[in-house]
């Protein structure tokens, strides 16, 4: 059947097959080499995000910490504290109404400053004082005045001093949060505790806050126990509900260094992801509350998801493949086409031989094989010719 085609459809195939075989084994080569080096930049990507999330995310809980210190050291807040608890016995009961209307005003009005209660977008959800029985005396946004805290884990711990808790969520104040305690003292004795109860609303903000990366992915903060505390952009319903048991995060916990792999994350989509133990850069900027920033044991994980870059990838090398198909496929057409009207004119020229034109010449100059095929009938034609003018001189 090849054979009963034509010798400029033959050339054009041939050259298609060759040029498709050859971007084959070239562009394979080319794009796992690609792909390589796209993995490695987004390798780096995510370490770089994930430490500026970190560097963020350290800030913002000591600028908590620093606020809570300075509530609990406030004068006001002392002095009005010690007379609405009654701590050494000497305020009547109108003396700690008005000292609980007045603490409350001014605790109200802090919270007020970072943007009002966290249900409508404020910073805080709460700001408490409970007595040393850990009974609530107020609680500047939430329903607990009046309740007892004793047997919590912010109450017993921060008896012994500041306290930093895990993000949890919290049903009476219908959010999730994150606890900070701190003992208001008169000179050295305790008088009361001081709580401030953060909407993880900035945390989220930070976590994930917009990047120019132009990458889908996700970062986030997994628990002492790799459950994810974050809300995740691309899985809501994620925070509290998924631990992640990755090689990347088993990585993690084991060295105490970051870790960047490829693997499948928890919706089984294959991502590059740089994990690490949260507060624990090297050349990170510590503070007095580092060891606090420790002890919550988070990992911080970026994930950048490598099936979207690789598919970019892909569709820009299918795409650069049909150029250069469509462009050897242009090129191989006008060279058989040049080599088909030179063939054509030596056929043309053996027609009127064959004919006994003797007069006809061939006029393709070159010295390829058709300028000598062409040559070779030229010499042919003026043979033939000599023969048989020859002979007519014979028959005459």
């Amino acid at each position: 059947m090849f054979r009963n085609i034509k010798i400029k459809t033959k050339l054009v195939i041939s050259s298609l097959l060759v040029s498709i075989f050859a971007l084959g084994v070239v562009g394979g080569l080319s794009f796992n080499a690609a792909k390589k080096a796209l993995e490695n930049e987004l390798f780096d990507k995510a370490s770089s995000l994930s430490e500026e999330k970190e560097l963020l995310l350290e800030a913002f809980l000591e600028t908590q910490l620093a606020n809570l210190r300075y509530l609990a050291q406030d004068p006001t807040v002392v002095r009005l504290t010690k007379k609405m608890v009654n701590f050494d016995g000497s305020s009547s009961e109108e003396d700690q109404q008005d000292a609980y209307q007045e603490l409350k005003k001014h605790l109200t009005a802090f919270a007020d400053f970072y943007g009002g209660p966290g249900m409508d977008g404020g910073t805080y959800a709460d700001v408490m004082i409970a007595d040393l029985t850990g009974y609530m005396w107020i609680g500047t946004y939430g329903p607990d005045e009046g309740g007892n805290e004793f047997d919590t884990e912010w109450f017993r711990e921060s008896n012994k001093g500041i306290y930093l808790g895990d993000i949890s969520y919290n049903p009476t104040m219908r959010q999730t949060t994150q606890i900070a305690a701190i003992p208001i003292k008169d000179g050295q004795k305790h008088i009361a505790i001081l709580q401030l109860e953060t909407n993880i609303r900035s945390i989220n903000e930070i976590v994930n806050r917009p990047s120019e990366r132009g990458i889908a992915g996700d970062s986030y903060i997994l628990s002492s126990g790799n459950v994810i505390l974050t809300d995740l952009v691309s899985d809501k319903k994620a925070r509290g509900n998924h631990q992640i048991n990755n090689i990347a995060t088993q990585a993690a916990r084991e060295t105490g260094e970051e870790v960047a792999l490829l693997y499948d994350n928890h919706n089984d989509v294959s991502v590059v992801g740089s994990v690490h133990q949260f507060s624990n850069l090297q050349g990170g900027h510590g503070g007095d509350d580092h060891d606090l920033l420790v002890d919550l044991e988070w990992l911080i994980v970026t994930e950048l998801e490598v099936s979207e870059t690789v598919g970019a990838l892909r569709n820009q090398l299918i795409l650069f493949s049909f150029l250069v198909i469509l462009m050897t496929a242009i090129l191989f057409y006008l060279m058989a086409s040049a080599i088909s009207k030179s063939i054509k004119k030596v056929r043309n020229v053996a027609i009127e031989i064959a004919r006994g034109n003797m007069d006809v010449e061939v006029d393709i100059s070159g010295k390829d094989e058709i300028a000598e095929l062409s040559q070779a009938i030229e010499k042919m034609r003026t043979s033939l010719r000599v023969v048989m003018e020859e002979y007519e001189r014979k028959l005459q």
